[in-house]
């Protein structure tokens, strides 16, 4: 799970740029973890969409088009417009009313 989160963050804040191929005995030297923890997190990581596997093995950064992050803002919109909805018309809990 360490390995995912560290992954992750480096991931979104650009240490790794779009089409980099993550080396996986290297990570886990960086991150002075086994190479299990580093795989399975990558292994995650692509199923998130972060990463996509290499036919000859192994991960590379997942590069975004202009277009693929217009449209994630756009159904960001929708997905809050939906939910505000949703809890206007049931409510909410007193309990978390008080907060």
């Amino acid at each position: 799970m360490r390995a995912q989160i560290e992954l992750r963050e480096r991931i979104l804040a650009g240490d790794f740029k779009p089409g980099t191929r993550l080396m996986e005995v290297a990570l886990a030297e960086e991150l002075d973890i086994s190479r299990t923890p580093v795989r399975d997190a990558m292994a995650r990581l692509a199923e998130e969409g972060l990463l996509e596997r290499v036919r000859t093995g192994g991960y590379r950064v997942r590069s975004f088009a202009l277009a693929d992050v217009a449209d994630a803002i756009e159904l960001r919109g929708l997905m809050e417009g939906a939910t505000a909805r949703l809890a206007a018309d049931r409510g909410i809990p007193p309990e978390i009313a008080t907060r």
